[in-house]
């Protein structure tokens, strides 16, 4: 339900409900996610950056490496996968 609120109005209309954005990301203490960039965006101009770096507060990492090594203030890449075309099935064009 987290990536229909922030489908893009501009994919809604192209109907476009598949894309693949990689963010780079900053561990903050809590292993909360900061300082996010989008990396990639494919397919581009369609608004899926901006829709996965809203959803970035809502994610949270280990603050410690399984070989007890401190994550907080290293950098993460993270890949999301809009994958909305059975969600979208029948849902009204804009």
């Amino acid at each position: 339900s987290d990536f229909t609120a922030v489908l893009p109005a501009a994919a809604r209309k192209a109907q476009v409900y598949r894309a693949r954005v990689v963010m780079l990301c900053t561990v903050g203490a809590g292993g909360g996610l900061e300082a996010c960039k989008a990396q990639s965006e494919e397919p581009a101009g369609l608004g899926y950056a901006e829709a996965a770096l809203s959803l970035s507060t809502a994610f949270r990492l280990a603050v410690w490496t399984e070989e007890g090594l401190p994550t907080v203030g290293g950098s993460v890449r993270v890949p999301l996968r809009f994958d909305m075309d059975e969600a979208m099935r029948g849902a009204p064009t804009p």
